[in-house]
């Protein structure tokens, strides 16, 4: 498969007339290609957002490093906060795509629980970047933490004002 990437489009594969934009991506400096990039799926079914990540990684051809599944079950009559969701991050190693670890529940919070995380590694997010874009001190092996409590926060506050706009709540 040989494919191009364009911020606009995303990954294009001209020979299968395939266009498939992230819902996030991470680009270092100087560089067109990501190396880390969100998938969401509310409506979305989670076989449809494999198959994006799979065409992803497997599309880049190692230019991007990691790709993180979000889904999200969607509201109920009557629910006005997301009550299931759960996170998987995936990467390609010799050749295959693959989950990388397990998969970890968003929503509902687990409670009396160590903080939930996503780690990524500074060589992942910089790519053939590194050595030209960290900063002295910096290894390839440190990592960026992106937490669920910080996430879970960012969807309820995207959903609240999601429901203000359709009339279901009121702006406080």
């Amino acid at each position: 498969m040989t494919c191009t990437y364009s911020p606009k489009n995303g990954l294009v594969d001209s020979e299968e007339n395939i266009e498939t934009p992230p819902d996030i991506a991470i680009v270092p400096a100087c560089r067109v290609w990501p190396t880390v990039v969100l998938e969401f799926g509310y409506a979305e079914p989670y076989e449809d957002l494999k198959a994006d990540v799979k065409l992803l990684l497997e599309g880049s051809e190692g230019k991007i490093t990691k790709a993180i599944i979000i889904k999200l079950q969607p509201l109920r009559e009557g629910e006005t906060q997301i009550q299931k969701g759960v996170v998987e991050m995936w990467h390609r190693i010799d050749g295959q795509v693959r989950k990388d670890g397990s998969r970890k529940n968003l929503f509902p919070p687990a409670m009396g629980h160590a903080p939930q995380q996503l780690e990524l590694t500074l060589g992942a997010i910089l790519g053939g970047q590194f050595s030209n874009q960290a900063t002295e001190g910096w290894g390839e092996d440190d990592t960026v933490i992106l937490t669920f409590d910080l996430l879970r926060r960012a969807i309820n506050d995207a959903t609240n004002r999601h429901l203000i706009r359709k009339g279901v709540l009121q702006e406080d």
